[in-house]
């Protein structure tokens, strides 16, 4: 409850079991000092629940005095405290851990509500949500009990999914690489393999001969790969995961561990890649006959008549060869856009997942400031520090586009038959340990004994709650004071219960001055709540509160700045906070500080993720360099032959970057269609923290700039290498 430092705490005390504090909740401790509570009067605290206390630089072996409140009666209780530890990490930290004898004497008892709760780990780490709804059906959970999946492991299948695609398609990429690359070396070797069979080497050696080849390249590929997986598994992820703030006996014991299963599957799936590319290569060189070889040129599905058109020659030619051979432009077209879509797919999700992406408060607003008084129990310890001209202030700040102040007036809700009745009956069903039938009568006699919260909203807060309803309400209706809506609370009435129902409030210090609303539209979203009293939070436009009530408070503004995390107008806002006589009565929720938060927790995932997408930019580019090199090689005498009769070098390049062109035009248009599409369903798939799906445009425009220009450098740079091999003349007879 207080501190001598501070009597606005937002600090609980909490015990924790020996397998929570060791095994469920260790992976979120970056550090630990000391010991868990033992002795009745020891406690673990972390820096932010003691400034939260006021109590900002004591250390292990320090002592301080606080008042709390327990379920052994009503009054607050006082007990001096001594640190037996400290730490930090990532999750809540106000929280000061206490023993279990202290636990044990407070009163509370796990099976209450309002006091216990279970954290469970599955041994099954993939669950259907038919398998989850089928277990929570098994526990006959009662009208006090409730079962939460943690995100994650509630989209398990989902995510697993995804998984399995990316994973399918950088297996895809790999593939078109290795069938491209065996493909135009036994295309570049026809004449070879032809020669062989002259002196007597049969199809079934040639075939022999070239299976011993690829099971020598590719076993050493595979040890090799292995290798460099293994150091990257041992020596790399420990660094990230340390960098995530895990620290001491949790990365060697079970974050970085060799299973024999992974080694089969990674050598059965490099195998099977392998097999599967070698097939038509093989079969191509053994059924080449040795006169074929001896006049062999690639030879393509050609137009028997051709129109001669006015001008664009060099384009046509372009068009020409990029249609020539259809099988081979098609694979470099799908490795291109393979990699190009798992880029896509990546980076959106590494978008997705930034901090910025993930924090966003209630509206999207960038502050919240609270007045920490407004919920204290007894009314004259209320303060209105959120008052106009602090308001005022805050306005003035350049920086500050909008501003949006909660005004709030305690309040009782009146027995009547109808809406009230039922409402305590499930209020008391749901989150007391007596029946409502022992306070029903103490209730319709003395319902100042029962208070709750009248809360005020402007339009423009209206209309984003009204957007979010599951059945929004008629804006004029709330405006004038007809309407209202109401804090479900948690309760088991949908909102067919609720709405059409008359709700009648009175000022708690005058029960006599009442006004009755009819509740059109229910809220689940917690943000609206001051005093949680067992009657309803009523939720009405601020003007009517302002008229019914005497002095209503103003409970939280929200900010939000023109620019999105600015942090200059951020820090000036904190200096008017830090500036205030009441300024240990202020608290606020900051979208800059929790992204802050998040940012550390993510450590260097997103530059592993991005390390990860290279690596598959480069099987594509790889691809893309063996086809085209091997490409120009092929055409030497062709190039050669039209150099001859009377086309630039400039002409010539221009055609080989239009071809280079076609290439990455029509890689891209796989990906943004077909590409997009399987983003999408990968996205969405693992999603399970419902975040828009939208793409980046700026990774976009890097990848696209990227992918053409290499697509138009590559055939330039093998032309003017190759060229260098002698004069034109040379260059046609060389080939024969």
């Amino acid at each position: 409850i207080s501190t001598q430092w501070d009597d606005t705490l937002h600090t609980w005390l909490i015990y924790s079991d020996k397998t929570y504090w060791d095994e469920i909740m260790a992976p979120a401790r970056k550090e630990t000092k000391g010991h868990y509570p033992k002795q009745e009067n020891e406690v673990m605290v972390t820096q932010t629940a003691l400034e939260d206390c006021g109590l900002s630089g004591l250390g292990i072996g320090d002592t301080f005095t606080l008042t709390y409140g327990d379920d052994n009666g009503t009054e607050p209780k006082e007990k001096t405290f001594k640190i037996c530890g400290i730490w930090d990490g990532y999750g809540p930290k106000k929280q000061f851990y206490v023993s279990k004898e202290f636990y044990d004497q407070s009163g509370w008892k796990l099976s209450q509500a309002a006091s216990g709760r279970y954290f469970m780990d599955f041994k099954q780490k993939i669950m259907t949500k038919t398998e989850q709804n089928a277990f929570i059906e098994s526990m006959n959970l009662g009208k006090q009990q409730n079962l939460f999946f943690m995100g994650d492991f509630g989209a398990s299948v989902q995510i697993l999914a995804g998984l399995i695609g990316l994973i399918a398609v950088t297996c895809l990429c790999a593939y078109l690489l290795i069938y491209n690359i065996m493909y135009l070396s036994v295309a570049g070797k026809v004449r070879y393999y032809g020669l062989l069979q002259t002196v007597g080497m049969t199809e079934k050696q040639i075939k022999r001969m070239m299976k011993e080849q690829m099971l020598l390249i590719g076993s050493a590929g595979t040890v090799l790969g292995c290798l460099s997986g293994g150091l990257v598994s041992f020596f790399l992820i420990p660094v990230v995961v340390k960098s995530l703030g895990i620290k001491s006996g949790y990365v060697g014991a079970g974050m970085v561990r060799f299973h024999p299963a992974v080694l089969l599957a990674t050598i059965l799936l490099v195998g099977v890649t392998i097999f599967l590319a070698s097939q038509k290569p093989t079969k191509m060189a053994a059924d080449i006959s040795p006169i074929e070889a001896l006049g062999y040129r690639p030879i393509h599905k050609t137009v028997k008549e051709r129109k001669a058109g006015k001008g664009k020659v060099i384009a046509r030619l372009s068009m020409e060869q990029f249609t020539k051979d259809k099988k081979r432009t098609a694979v470099v077209l799908l490795s291109l856009a393979a990699s190009l879509s798992v880029y896509l797919c990546i980076v959106t999700m590494l978008d997705s997942q930034v901090a910025r992406t993930i924090v966003s408060n209630y509206m999207d607003t960038d502050m919240v400031i609270k007045n920490d008084t407004a919920c204290k129990e007894k009314s004259e310890d209320r303060r209105d520090i959120l008052d106009d001209s602090f308001v005022k202030s805050i306005k003035e700040n350049a920086g500050v586009s909008e501003v949006h102040s909660m005004i709030f007036a305690e309040i009782t809700v009146p027995w009547e038959p109808d809406f009230a009745e039922m409402w305590m009956k499930e209020f008391y069903a749901k989150w007391m340990s007596i029946p409502y039938s022992k306070e029903k009568e103490e209730y319709q006699n003395h319902p100042e004994n029962f208070g709750s919260s009248l809360i005020g909203i402007d339009e423009q807060e209206f209309d984003y709650l009204n957007n979010n309803l599951t059945h929004p309400i008629n804006k004029e209706d709330f405006l004038s004071g007809k309407a209202c809506i109401v804090y479900r609370n948690g309760l088991d009435l949908s909102d067919a219960d609720i709405i059409g129902k008359n709700v009648t409030c009175a000022l708690y210090e005058d029960q006599q001055t009442t006004k009755t609303f009819t509740i059109e539209g229910v809220t689940d979203e917690n943000y609206y709540t001051a005093l949680l009293g067992y009657p309803p939070t009523i939720i009405a436009s601020d003007q009517v509160v302002k008229t019914f009530a005497n002095h209503p408070i103003t409970l939280k503004t929200s900010i939000k700045y023109h620019k999105e995390y600015d942090r200059d107008t951020e820090q000036e806002i904190l200096s008017l906070l830090e500036e205030s006589d009441n300024a240990k009565d202020f608290s606020w929720e900051s979208k800059i500080e929790d992204a802050d938060e998040i940012e550390k927790a993510q450590g260097n995932m997103p530059q592993l993720g991005i390390g990860i997408v290279l690596i598959l930019a480069f099987i594509g580019i790889m691809n893309y360099m063996n086809t085209f090199v091997v490409n120009v090689q092929s055409r030497m005498t062709e190039l050669s032959v039209m150099e001859s009769i009377g086309m630039t070098p400039k002409q010539l390049l221009g055609m080989l970057v239009r071809e280079g062109v076609l290439y990455a035009g029509g890689a891209w248009l796989v990906t943004l269609t077909v590409g997009m599409g399987v983003t999408y369903l990968l996205y969405e798939s693992m999603n399970y923290r419902g975040i828009a799906f939208s793409v980046p445009l700026l990774p976009l425009l890097f990848a696209v700039g990227i992918s053409f220009l290499v697509c138009t450098m590559v055939p330039v740079l093998t032309w003017i290498i190759l060229e260098k091999n002698g004069t034109v003349v040379e260059r046609i007879k060389g080939v024969e």
